[in-house]
């Protein structure tokens, strides 16, 4: 759909909502009746133009992600379109349905496929059932759609037309880019914005989430990297059959002791019996291996195993990119969790409020907003673990660890500032609280600001360092070249006694040089 076309069919005034970057972004929340509305305004132009009935021009509407222009543009270049939904008559005389084999009065649409009433109500309504907006003829290999005025005519239920109803409007959501449901419990309003960059919104429910993916925000992750890593996590757990990621201390070292790496394509297997035989997990692996030595099952057997066997590199380092992993998620997790403790600070805030007198409405405002910078602090250092998992490590990631490290320091602080009891009446306890939500405002912000440039930070999806994946040959290199310079010095070793034995071989002694006398001194003696 063209975002300027579709503000004026809603005749909504716009909210100014400030982002988390504090830019103004244009919403507007939308209710159930709204959209409908809406919908009802881009019909009545295309009807108003070709004479089609409601249903029709839906259903061209949507063919056409409902593009007001490009319907027309459709229909000016077919002048002799045919309302394709003509019904094929009344009811026929009695004839056997080739779905229920029942003799009855069969009805259908102009493309002559017939069944009964009862089977055209089972089939409609499965297809409700499963969300269609746009249902195909009961036909085998039919492309003809189903208008709206025959699904009517054909059902009597109101609920299952209520569903199809809802459906229509599903669809118009989920195909304009400016629009997007809010995901609040029992919230069916939708948000529209023409801010298409990434940004958060927040209903009129309260729920507050990502315009672009309708997750909860996730700042200073993008939308694609949570895809990744979330698939990721669910990798990783299955995986690890019946082992639930914690922050415990203990996860590390359960996995050291409970899991190895299949040897064939590093899955991470827990032994959950007494056998030693194993059969990898993996779907496209299932490689049986001795759990105490690693060997194929095939040439193995039921043996003994007494020699002892080096891991791999490759190994170590599966089992390295594993525990880094668990490093990063448990941290995540550990946030995650004290996100949800936090909560019922707001209530303990909020009675404690009522026990304090002479406190004033701004006051009561400020101590709201401190709890609101906490729990964005705290969503914040999150999602800065999935960050910092798929970040490469140079000079600006440190930069990045540092503003973390300030940032969850002063998110601690203030936690545990609220969690203690306060006289909130005492300026001095009062003020402390206040600076204390700047400070974590302001180190949220530069974190944020930081994480948002395009230079120096660099992100691998893959979340294995380039670095890392080069340095099993660097580990390997130091040992090549002991062996280099051993190998060199032996041969210069060896070059050196045969260079040596040469030279005494081809140079004469003193006794031989003594006895030796040149031409002349023979001639003299003579």
């Amino acid at each position: 759909m063209d975002s300027n076309d579709e503000w004026s069919d809603f005749g909504i005034d716009s909210d100014d909502h400030d982002d988390d970057d504090g830019k103004e972004v244009e919403k507007t929340i939308l209710t159930f009746s709204d959209i409908q509305e809406a919908m009802q305004s881009q019909i009545a132009d295309i009807q108003s133009v070709f004479g089609m009935s409601n249903g029709e021009c839906r259903v061209w509407l949507q063919k056409f992600n409902w593009g007001k222009e490009k319907v027309m543009e459709h229909f000016y270049e077919n002048p002799d379109f045919k309302n394709s939904n003509e019904s094929s008559g009344g009811p026929t005389e009695d004839q056997i349905c080739d779905i229920c084999c029942e003799e009855t009065q069969l009805i259908g649409l102009h493309c002559n496929h017939l069944a009964c009433l009862e089977c055209w109500k089972a089939y409609l309504a499965e297809k409700i059932k499963e969300g269609k907006s746009q249902i195909g003829c009961i036909g085998s290999d039919c492309k003809q759609i189903i208008h709206d005025e025959k699904i009517q005519e054909f059902l009597e239920d109101p609920k299952i037309l209520e569903g199809f109803v809802r459906n229509t409007v599903n669809a118009y959501v989920e195909t304009s880019r400016c629009l997007i449901w809010c995901p609040g419990t029992n919230c069916g309003n939708a948000i529209k914005s023409l801010n298409l960059d990434p940004h958060h919104v927040t209903c009129s429910c309260g729920t507050r989430f990502c315009f672009s993916c309708g997750q909860n925000p996730h700042e200073p992750v993008t939308c694609a990297l949570l895809k990744i890593w979330s698939k990721k996590c669910l990798k990783e757990q299955d995986n690890i059959s019946g082992a639930e990621y914690s922050s415990d201390k203990e996860t590390l070292h359960w996995v050291l002791s409970n899991t190895k790496d299949c040897p064939k394509c590093n899955t991470a297997i827990e032994k959950n019996g007494g056998c030693n035989k194993m059969t990898c997990r993996s779907a496209k692996c299932r490689y049986k291996f001795c759990w105490l030595c690693l060997k194929d099952w095939a040439v193995h057997g039921y043996g003994y195993c007494n020699v002892f066997t080096q891991n791999t590199e490759e190994t170590r380092d599966s089992r390295a990119d594993l525990l880094r992993f668990l490093f990063f998620y448990n941290r995540f997790k550990a946030h995650e969790q004290s996100l949800e403790l936090e909560k019922k600070l707001r209530s303990k805030v909020s009675s404690q409020l009522e026990d304090s007198e002479g406190i004033s409405c701004s006051d009561v405002k400020s101590l709201e907003k401190t709890i609101n910078i906490l729990s964005e602090s705290r969503h914040t250092l999150m999602y800065t673990y999935i960050f910092a998992y798929y970040l490469e490590q140079n000079n600006q990631s440190i930069i990045f660890e540092s503003n973390q490290k300030d940032l969850e320091m002063a998110t601690e602080q203030l936690s545990g500032y609220l969690e203690q009891d306060w006289d909130f009446t005492n300026k001095s306890d009062f003020h402390k609280i206040l600076d204390k939500s700047r400070y974590v405002e302001h180190r949220r912000n530069v974190l944020l600001e930081h994480c948002a440039q395009k230079d120096g930070l660099e992100l691998n999806t893959t979340g294995v360092s380039k670095k890392k994946k080069s340095s099993g040959f660097k580990r390997r290199r130091p040992w090549r070249m002991v062996v280099i310079v051993l190998a060199i010095v032996v041969v210069f070793i060896i070059n050196f006694f045969l260079w040596r034995h040469i030279f005494y071989q081809s140079t004469p002694s003193e006794i031989e040089i003594e006895h030796m006398q040149s031409p002349l001194e023979y001639s003299s003696v003579e």
